[in-house]
């Protein structure tokens, strides 16, 4: 076994090479560079790691009885629930309380449905020790609109602190949805005294996951970049905005918009995630992942001239018994057959290059032809 696991990686370092002496040979033939990586998005990079280090920071989401979640961090920290909050700053000198709705995030799984919210509560120096509830109204005048639907009850323990509270709500049968159909307001308490805050209106829509057009079981294995459309399922509301990411962060504002941006799939490297989004109020995630047949080794096809060249039925051998196989290889072949289409088309076209890499793949072959 170690010796198959020597030989393995002796054929990808030397493949490797390989591939560099291609390029450095096929380059000047090109117009473009074809071995450039391209580059995601740096908001989406930033998005990522501030996702991480909040997941990874122990101190900032913390379990409490109820279900809930309340957190007690920076403002720096908080902005990736519910954006910029510096306005939600209050002055020192007099109890105050501030409150912002953050994500809102519709759960539908197996006939149970349910909210995520996320509120976002800051506190002057002077409440301490006391209490804040967070009270749920209909947006509603008069008596409709005064008795709480739904109350969060959170210790206000630091002083001059910016909650996060993370609630998860079942949904009620008398549910009504639609754009400002609710507010919230927080309300500290002790001793007698009762602070209120400014009412912050928010939407409600019960927003099924996006559906993908096709399917990853309806496209099979193409072998050839495939259009990827977003729907919305039948029973979720219209006029939603649709999300997504290709480098499998998890889609917000900030990320690709459809139909806008148009989403086009050309490896497994690249796993579809979606959200789909009205008001504030988003979908669960949808994750797709697309599979691809590789039929050829285009490289080796171009310079052999013929897929069922023995040479390169060998790397064919190779690729699916030792590549596809596990993860560092599928991203190897993933890598591989991203970009090799078009330096393949300038090999296919001239001689002198399919002689060259000929001479170039067949170490290659030797090697791979003592794996069992």
């Amino acid at each position: 076994m170690s010796r198959i696991i020597v030989k393995t990686l002796a054929v990808l370092v030397l493949t490797f090479l390989i591939c560099q002496l291609v390029k450095s040979v096929v380059e000047p033939y090109a117009k473009t560079t074809f071995f450039c990586f391209p580059a995601y998005s740096q908001e989406s990079a930033a998005n990522e790691r501030e996702r991480q280090n909040n997941e990874e920071a122990g101190n900032v989401i913390t379990e409490r009885s109820g279900g809930q979640t309340i957190a007690v961090t920076d403002e720096e920290t908080t902005k990736t629930e519910v954006g910029n909050v510096d306005h939600l700053s209050v002055p020192s000198g007099e109890p105050a309380i501030a409150v912002e709705v953050g994500r809102i995030v519709f759960l539908h799984s197996e006939g149970e449905e349910a909210f995520v919210f996320h509120f976002n509560v800051h506190v002057s120096p002077e409440n301490i020790g006391g209490t804040i509830r967070l009270d749920i109204f209909k947006n509603l005048p008069g008596p409709e609109g005064k008795d709480p639907i739904h109350s969060i009850y959170v210790d206000a323990e630091v002083p001059g602190s910016l909650y996060v509270v993370k609630e998860t709500w079942p949904v009620p049968a008398a549910l009504e949805q639609g754009k400002d159909k609710y507010k919230v307001v927080a309300v500290y308490q002790k001793d007698g005294l009762i602070v209120r805050s400014e009412p912050k209106k928010f939407s409600l829509w019960k927003i099924l996951k996006p559906l993908a057009d096709p399917l990853p079981e309806e496209a099979g294995k193409p072998s050839a970049p495939i259009k990827v459309k977003l729907k919305m399922p039948s029973g979720g509301p219209s006029g939603v905005n649709f999300y997504y990411t290709l480098d499998s962060t998890i889609p917000d504002y900030h990320s690709f918009k459809y139909p806008e941006d148009e989403i086009e799939i050309s490896s497994f490297l690249e796993p579809l995630f979606t959200v789909a989004e009205k008001d504030g109020v988003f979908s669960e995630t949808a994750n797709y992942f697309y599979s691809f047949s590789y039929e050829d080794c285009f490289i080796a096809t171009a310079a052999f001239g013929s897929p069922l060249e023995p040479s390169v039925l060998l790397l064919r051998q190779f690729r699916d018994q030792y590549l596809l196989t596990n993860s560092p290889g599928r991203l190897a072949a993933g890598l591989y057959y991203r970009f090799s289409p078009p330096l393949a088309r300038i090999i296919h076209k001239n001689e002198l290059l399919k002689e060259t890499v000929r001479c170039l793949l067949k170490p290659v072959v030797f090697l791979i032809s003592f794996l069992p």
